[in-house]
C-alpha cells in the first residue's frame, strides 16, 4: 500500500497559498455573533417571506433575523413595505411571534396603544398632551415606523437593513439568467419548516456548498444521481451547483429502491418502466419534453438536461435555492441571536400548480428542534411526501452538531479545505470581505 506521505508528494502545490480560512473564533464565540450582526447581516440582501402570503392590502408577516424582528405588510396603496418591529416610544415589539401571519388594518403597540397605518404613518398617540417635548415637531414623519429597504424577486420579498445597498437586481445579477428559467414567482408554497439545530449557521451553509461529503454521507444517492460529477461554479459572490439526476452509478441492471422513488417523483410509474436504470434519465427527459405544451411547469424554458438536473444556487451569504423543473427547495440558514452554537434552518418547498385544474393545498407551517425528532418523522408529510429528501436531510442534520462539538475542542486548530470544497473556500473569502473589511 502506498503511504500517505508518498501520495502527498505527488500533489500539485496550492496555487492560492495566501488564502486563510476563517478562524474557528467565528463559529464558537459570542463576540463573533455581534461582529456578524453589525458587519455582515446589516450590509447584505436577505430573503424574506413569499409574496403569496402578502396578496391583499393589510396582509402581514413577521420574521426574525439575527436578533431583529421585521414586519412585512402590504399597504392600501398595494406596496409591500418592511418595518422594524419596534415601537419608538419604549421599544416594545408591536407584533408578537405568536401572531406572525395575518391581516391588520393598523399596527398598534400592545403596551401603550401607539398606532400606525399599514404604510407606517403614525395615526395616534394616546394622551398626546403628556408629551410636551413633541410640541412643534413633525410627529407624523419623525415617528414613522423605521423601514428597511424592500424589493422582490422570484416570488419572495427581499430586504436589507442597509438603505444604501446596491439594487437587488445588481446583487443577484450573476444568477438571474439561469434562475429565471424556473419561474419560481409562479410557484405555490407547499410547506415551510423551521428546524433549530445545535451548530453555527455557517456549518450547514458550507455543507450544502461542497460535494466532498456526498458519497460518504449519502451513499444511497448513487442509486439515482451522478454524485461523482457535480459541477460547481463561482458566480461573483454567489455560486452554482448542478447535479444530474436519473443516472445510476450502480452497475446492476436491477431497478433500485432509490431509482424507483426518483421515477415516481417524476410521474413515471416505476412498475411500468421496463428500461435500464442507466437510461432512466433519457426516458424522463423525453416524457417531459412531450408534455411541454400541456403542463404549467416551465419545460419549454429548459434544455433536455435541465429537465432532470437540480440547479442549486448559493445566494450569499446564507441561502441555498435548489431548482428543479417542477419544484424548488430553499434553505435559509439563520443565526441564533446570541448563541454561536445554535441556528435555525428555514426550509421552504414550492411547486407549480394550475389553479384552474388543481386544488391548491394549504401551506403547512411547523417548527421543531432537531434533537426532538432526529429522523424528521413528520417532515415533508401531507399532500407531497418526499422520502428521498427527508432521508438525505436527516443524514446532513446528524453531522452538524458533531461538527460544532469538534469546533469547540481546544485540539481543533483550523480548517483544511480541499478542491471539492472550493465553494466553501469561496464562502470564506467573501465573508472575510465583510468581517475583516480593513484587511
Amino acid at each position: 500500500m502506498t503511504s500517505l506521505t508518498a501520495k502527498t508528494s505527488q500533489l500539485s502545490p496550492d496555487t492560492d497559498s495566501n488564502f486563510q480560512p476563517l478562524s474557528k473564533y467565528y463559529y464558537v464565540t459570542r463576540e463573533s455573533v455581534a461582529i456578524e450582526r453589525e458587519r455582515l447581516w446589516s450590509q447584505v440582501w436577505l430573503i424574506g417571506p413569499r409574496l403569496e402570503l402578502l396578496k391583499k392590502a393589510h396582509d402581514y408577516v413577521v420574521e426574525e433575523f439575527a436578533g431583529e424582528s421585521f414586519i412585512f405588510i402590504r399597504g392600501r396603496d398595494n406596496l409591500v413595505r418592511g418595518f422594524y418591529n419596534v415601537c419608538p416610544h419604549r421599544g416594545s415589539r408591536i407584533i408578537s411571534n405568536d401572531q406572525c401571519r395575518g391581516k391588520k388594518a393598523s399596527l398598534v403597540c400592545p403596551y401603550h396603544h401607539w398606532q400606525w397605518d399599514s404604510s407606517g404613518n403614525l395615526q395616534n398617540i394616546p394622551q398626546l398632551e403628556c408629551f410636551p417635548q413633541l410640541a412643534g415637531t413633525d410627529v407624523e414623519n419623525d415617528l414613522r415606523l423605521k423601514e428597511v429597504k424592500v424589493d422582490s424577486w422570484g416570488g419572495w420579498v427581499w430586504y436589507s437593513m442597509d438603505s444604501t445597498i446596491e439594487p437587488l437586481s445588481d446583487y443577484l445579477a450573476p444568477i438571474l439568467e439561469s434562475a429565471n428559467l424556473y419561474e419560481t414567482e409562479r410557484q405555490i408554497t407547499i410547506d415551510y419548516t423551521t428546524i433549530e439545530v445545535e451548530c453555527n449557521w455557517k456549518v450547514p451553509t458550507e455543507n450544502f456548498m461542497e460535494t466532498y461529503h456526498v458519497n460518504p454521507l449519502h451513499p444511497q444517492l448513487r442509486e439515482w444521481m451522478d454524485t461523482d460529477n457535480i459541477l460547481t461554479t463561482r458566480l461573483g459572490r454567489h455560486a452554482y451547483l448542478i447535479t444530474d439526476n436519473g443516472f445510476t452509478l450502480l452497475k446492476s441492471e436491477k431497478m433500485s429502491k432509490g431509482m424507483k422513488e426518483y421515477l415516481a417523483l417524476n410521474n413515471v410509474d416505476p412498475e411500468s418502466y421496463t428500461g435500464s436504470p442507466h437510461n432512466a434519465r433519457t426516458f424522463v427527459q423525453k416524457a417531459k419534453r412531450a408534455l411541454q405544451n400541456e403542463v404549467i411547469e416551465p419545460y419549454r424554458n429548459l434544455t433536455d438536461s435541465q429537465l432532470t438536473e437540480t440547479h442549486a444556487f448559493f445566494i450569499f451569504p446564507n441561502i441555498i435555492v435548489g431548482l428543479m423543473a417542477e419544484s424548488s427547495l430553499i434553505y435559509r440558514n439563520r443565526p441564533h441571536p446570541t448563541d454561536p452554537s445554535r441556528m435555525y434552518i428555514d426550509i421552504t418547498r414550492m411547486c407549480h400548480f394550475d389553479p384552474e385544474t388543481e386544488e391548491i393545498p394549504p401551506t403547512s407551517f411547523q417548527t421543531f428542534k432537531y434533537q426532538n425528532d432526529p429522523h424528521l418523522s413528520e417532515f415533508f408529510e401531507g399532500p407531497m411526501p418526499a422520502p428521498v429528501i427527508q432521508f438525505q436531510l436527516s443524514q446532513d442534520l446528524s453531522a452538524f452538531p458533531r461538527v460544532q462539538q469538534g469546533l469547540n475542542s481546544r485540539s481543533f486548530e483550523g480548517f483544511i479545505l480541499g478542491e471539492e470544497e472550493n465553494l466553501v473556500k469561496h464562502l470564506h473569502q467573501e465573508l472575510s470581505k465583510y468581517i475583516h473589511p480593513a484587511e
